[in-house]
């Protein structure tokens, strides 16, 4: 969720990106498994993004988890996670249209072949 809590005249803005999320685990203890992020913005600038981008938070997260991707921060399973896609196809489509190439190892492409393989997709060995 996406906050702006107004301050002072001429202060700007808080933009509080994704406020901690707790979750009621099955034995009623609460857990928490995200972080708050708060980025300070002037006024002007927050509108001029949202007037470009919509829905800032959204877009401040993609920003992250593609630079994290790029750097090797993070792998293609936690940007999914990051970005709560539903299959890594929307990851590599962020990534394309970002320029950020996917790092695809010969590992990678014998795993996807055994899988082609006993879909019978491929024919066996």
């Amino acid at each position: 969720m996406l906050s702006v809590g107004q301050r002072g005249a001429n202060q700007g803005c808080d933009v509080r990106l994704d406020p901690r999320a707790q979750n009621e685990q099955a034995d009623g203890v609460e857990s928490i498994n995200e972080m708050e992020v708060t980025i300070n913005l002037p006024e002007d600038i927050l509108a001029a993004l949202e007037g470009r981008w919509g829905n800032v938070f959204r877009r401040s997260r993609e920003a992250i988890a593609v630079e994290a991707y790029r750097s090797g921060a993070l792998n293609e399973g936690q940007v999914r996670r990051v970005l709560k896609f539903d299959t890594r196809f929307q990851v590599h489509a962020l990534l394309k249209l970002h320029q950020v190439p996917l790092r695809y190892t010969a590992a990678d492409l014998e795993g996807d072949l055994s899988a082609h393989r006993e879909l019978g997709i491929l024919p066996a060995r």
